[in-house]
């Protein structure tokens, strides 16, 4: 399979279209599309707003963390 060429304008946004790619199940063009030569993992995104903000899931995973926290709480 050939490596798809695509040259978004900036790093984040390579980030943010391999994050959309891989969310959609679309893991072989993620890689494709964007793993290129100089990729590096993310590995985590916990001091970096920016980067969690461009993960479509962490909003969700977010809201539902601090539902069971308060929920958690009030169980006391």
């Amino acid at each position: 399979m050939t490596a798809v060429t695509v040259t978004p304008s900036t790093n984040i946004q390579t980030v943010q279209k391999f994050f959309e790619a891989q969310y959609a199940g679309e893991f072989d063009h993620a890689f494709q599309a964007y793993a290129q030569l100089n990729f590096q993992w993310v590995v985590a995104s916990g001091h970096n707003a920016a980067l969690r903000a461009m993960i479509p899931w962490v909003p969700l995973m977010t809201a539902l963390i601090e539902q069971r926290t308060a929920q958690r709480l009030a169980d006391l």
